[in-house]
């Protein structure tokens, strides 16, 4: 009995011992000892990894996704620089003036590593989040509703007036349109229009504010001497975004840029003089553009035509609003959210399509309708918002300077 006993607790002990050491081999592997992402805005983010085993590390993939509004959300591979063995050392640089467009400050890129040795053993780490900010300013923070603000350059005042004003304008919008945030956004402000333009790795030196509205970020150039202009130019930004989120599908064609420019300029508290006495020529000498002509872009064949783009663009929605009520522009951006197309979502909401609606403009402005005519294909892109000394010849450029 004795010895039977023995035996069975040396059968226990020998399978403890073969259990710990299949344990401590089945903890044996990849292991990860440093990780980072170094950001040196607005140029490249330099990714980075150490890792060794007790075999040849021979495959490294970073997996990567841009945090944005999209029809498929997908992540993207790269194959990092690095030599085979049982220690490496990764590296990729996403470079952004290799990409086909920039990031803005604040956006959000989530990544994590893939890697596999000789012996066939994998680790794949967890997510981790990084923001591209631009570390070059000392940014202070101001929350307000459903928007951050932040700015490095005046005092608290000065920016307290810019988020009262964000808070006005998205009240103005919603009162007249029903329009509103569905998501929180950012506001990043800039010191100037050159620190603005500074802070994008292709500037064209038109930009006085940008709406990235894939992200929900507006990046802006105010002085502190520009408040009243900064306000404006804010809000007209916001605005693009609040239009983006409303009118976002994966299955119909963008939001009209007569009406996406138009409801930016609807919101403003007083836009520039200037683009009403445009209008006032324009409608004297009856050579106005025409509605169909800006469904994509404004004309830059002069910059009296371009300026002329936004001034008509803002008549258009003030007739459309004042004329026919805050509900049906409310439906009208609905319709654009489900797909339809301009056509389509003026005939379904208002019952006349872009002709009709050029001719019952034209004629509350004490003008003849137009003769039919075919309107060019409209090219879709962004318009910029312009800094507050005016707008330079756009040059015959027909790229737009800025993503909306």
């Amino acid at each position: 009995m004795r010895r039977a006993a023995l035996a069975a607790l040396g059968a226990i002990l020998l399978l403890a011992a073969l259990s710990l050491s299949q344990g401590a081999q089945a903890q044996v592997g990849i292991r990860v000892s440093a990780s980072s992402a170094k950001v040196d805005y607005p140029n490249s983010i330099t990714f980075t990894l150490e890792a060794e085993g007790p075999v040849a590390i021979n495959q490294v993939e970073l997996t990567y996704q841009v945090v944005k509004s999209t029809c498929s959300p997908t992540s993207s591979q790269s194959q990092p620089e690095f030599t085979p063995g049982p220690k490496i050392y990764a590296r990729w640089v996403y470079d952004m003036r290799k990409q086909l467009g920039s990031l803005p400050p604040g956006t959000e890129i989530r990544y994590q590593w893939r890697l596999k040795d000789a012996a066939g053993n994998t680790l794949q780490t967890s997510e981790s989040t990084l923001l591209f900010e631009d570390q070059r300013h000392q940014w202070r923070t101001l929350p307000g509703e459903n928007f951050t603000l932040y700015w490095y350059q005046g005092t608290e005042t000065f920016a307290r007036a810019l988020a009262q004003a964000a808070q006005d304008g998205q009240a103005r919008l919603f009162q007249d349109t029903g329009a509103k945030l569905e998501r929180p956004v950012k506001i990043y402000v800039y010191g100037s229009a050159d620190e603005l333009q500074g802070a994008l790795p292709f500037p064209t030196g038109l930009e006085g504010g940008v709406a990235f509205s894939d992200y929900d970020i507006v990046a802006i150039g105010i002085a502190t001497t520009q408040l009243d202009w900064g306000k404006d130019a804010m809000v007209h930004e916001l605005t693009h975004l609040v239009v983006r989120q409303l009118t976002f599908s994966c299955s119909g064609s963008d939001v009209t840029t007569w009406l996406n420019e138009g409801l930016a300029m609807y919101t403003e508290v007083s836009p520039e003089p200037e683009f009403q006495t445009i209008l006032q020529e324009a409608i004297r000498e009856d050579n106005l553009i025409s509605v169909g002509s800006m469904a994509g872009s404004f004309p830059t064949d002069s910059p009296q035509r371009f300026k002329l783009g936004y001034a008509e663009s803002l008549s258009i929605v003030k007739f459309l609003i004042k004329g026919y009520g805050r509900d049906k522009m409310s439906q009208l951006l609905k319709q654009f959210r489900q797909g339809a197309r301009p056509e389509e979502a003026l005939t379904a909401v208002y019952g006349f399509d872009v002709r009709g609606l050029d001719n019952a403009w034209r004629v509350s402005l004490g003008l003849r309708p137009r003769a039919a005519v075919s309107a060019p294909t409209p090219r879709f892109g962004a318009v910029p918002t312009l800094p507050p000394l005016g707008l330079p010849t756009p040059s015959g450029a027909s790229e737009e300077a800025t993503p909306t």
